[in-house]
């Protein structure tokens, strides 16, 4: 900054009579090693609430408030809502290492005039201190035209000091009033490369032509969903993608009348993995249960398949309608799931000869699944994880994945223990398939965990028509 320009600052700010709340005893005190070049009056506090007494000490007193937000007692922005009880006008900066939405919303609704980054710099705060000048020389001029009855002019030049605010953070922000737009942040104005941020005024909340329309998305403002907040996201078209953004709404005060805040977090990166994820779920599935079916058993028809997949039936009727001889087979799985848990807690300390007695109990529990036609599927799941368990060395997988190969041999063994008890002990399940996709999903993602070739293993891309 010019010699000239700085002096020029500081004859602003001198005259200025200044709170600083800050708890961390060195950041106060670098911080005052800048503020006392452009203050010459400059009270401190160290906390929320010792700030809120000094300040009702002598509040004609004050004109500007430099706060921290997280402090012991009272944090700055509960400090800052009493503050404003007692002079609505009173200059506000604000300083965080936070870039939290929720901060965002609540400082607009207190009409905190600035907002500065930690950890701070001195170009930071001459810039902060440069527009605080100009925000005083506004404000005297908001003074004369109250004066003077312009309250049109005055409107505006609040809507302006709004619309600098919200350009302090790079998360989009959209503010409606009234049904229209009347603020949009840059960042959000970004988010639209074929529109100019002009055009932009003319949305209105039932726009439905700003957002590509999918299921389970948001296709305008007006479908926000107060109630399930996972329906909140949007799809914006890029030129080079597709981006998905989560949306929070607030509503706020703002020029006396109430008003629609949004903010738009990118979620683009975590959806993109979740559908990933879920496409090559599916498709592994899909391809295992289909090879293998033909392995297992060639005796198995469509026709059984079919009726198969029509059993969908609540424990005490699949029960009542089967062979009892079976009963004694499955009263047998007892032991079965005791002798597993004690196999698996000798495997787990470092026995890995274990695994081998581990493949022999699975198959054992796979050939009484296998009873039961209704469970074929789930049959074949265990029956090839138990085959696989002989195959292997586990001496030779990567150390790295042995937490996550207990953790799904557990799931396994738990789920298989449920599904006898919930079934044919309890008999409380409505539903006798309800276990099936888990136990089959924890066998697969086991198989791919341990199998020499997962490496090989890529997802078309085509599956995933979303980008």
């Amino acid at each position: 900054m010019e010699a000239n320009k700085l002096k020029k600052l500081v004859e602003s700010t001198c005259k200025l009579n200044v709170l600083y709340v800050e708890d961390n005893e060195d950041v106060m005190s670098s911080t005052l090693d800048i503020l006392n070049t452009f203050f010459t009056n400059i009270d401190t506090a160290m906390n929320g609430e010792e700030g809120l007494e000094k300040f009702k000490e002598k509040a004609d007193f004050y004109d500007l408030i430099i706060s921290d937000i997280n402090m012991p007692k009272m944090n700055g922005l509960d400090m800052i809502s009493e503050i404003k009880k007692i002079n609505r006008e009173i200059l506000v900066v604000i300083t965080t290492a936070h870039n939290d939405y929720s901060y965002l919303i609540k400082s607009i609704e207190m009409k905190v005039d600035r907002y500065l980054m930690k950890p701070l710099n001195i170009n930071q705060i001459i810039d902060i201190l440069g527009d605080i000048s100009k925000i005083i020389n506004d404000k005297k001029m908001l003074a004369q035209l109250l004066e003077k009855e312009h309250q049109e002019a005055l409107k505006a030049k609040e809507e302006e000091i709004i619309q600098k605010f919200t350009n302090v953070y790079i998360t989009p922000t959209a503010i409606f009033q009234n049904g229209r737009l009347i603020h949009c942040s840059d960042s959000f104005a970004d988010l639209f490369d074929d529109r100019d941020k002009n055009s932009l005024f003319n949305i209105s909340i039932d726009d439905y032509t700003i957002f590509i329309k999918l299921n389970g998305y948001m296709s305008s403002f007006e479908d926000y969903d107060s109630e399930n907040h996972e329906n909140n996201k949007v799809s914006i078209s890029k030129k080079v993608g597709k981006r998905i953004y989560r949306v929070y709404k607030k509503s706020i005060d703002f020029n006396d009348s109430n008003a629609d805040i949004y903010i738009f977090v990118n979620i683009t990166n975590e959806e993109y993995l979740k559908m990933k994820i879920e496409s090559y779920a599916t498709s592994l599935e899909k391809m295992v249960i289909k090879n293998q079916k033909s392995k297992i058993d060639k005796d198995i028809t469509t026709d059984i398949l079919i009726e198969k997949k029509n059993d969908l039936i609540s424990a005490k009727d699949f029960v009542k309608k089967i062979n009892q001889e079976y009963i004694k087979e499955i009263e047998e799985l007892n032991d079965l799931d005791s002798d597993i848990a004690y196999a698996m807690e000798s495997f787990e300390k470092d026995d890995s000869s274990k695994l081998i007695e581990i493949s022999y109990l699975l198959k054992k529990y796979s050939n009484v699944i296998h009873l039961f036609r209704e469970f074929e599927d789930l049959y074949i799941a265990i029956h090839i994880l138990s085959e696989l368990f002989i195959s292997i060395d586990f001496s030779k997988i990567d150390t790295n994945k042995h937490s996550a190969f207990f953790t799904y041999l557990k799931n396994i063994r738990d789920g298989l223990s449920q599904w006898r008890k919930s079934i044919f002990i309890e008999q409380s399940c409505d539903n006798i398939h309800f276990l099936d996709k888990s136990l089959i999903s924890t066998s697969l993602q086991l198989e791919v965990l341990i199998s020499e070739s997962e490496e090989n293993i890529e997802i078309d891309e085509s599956d995933l028509d979303f980008f």
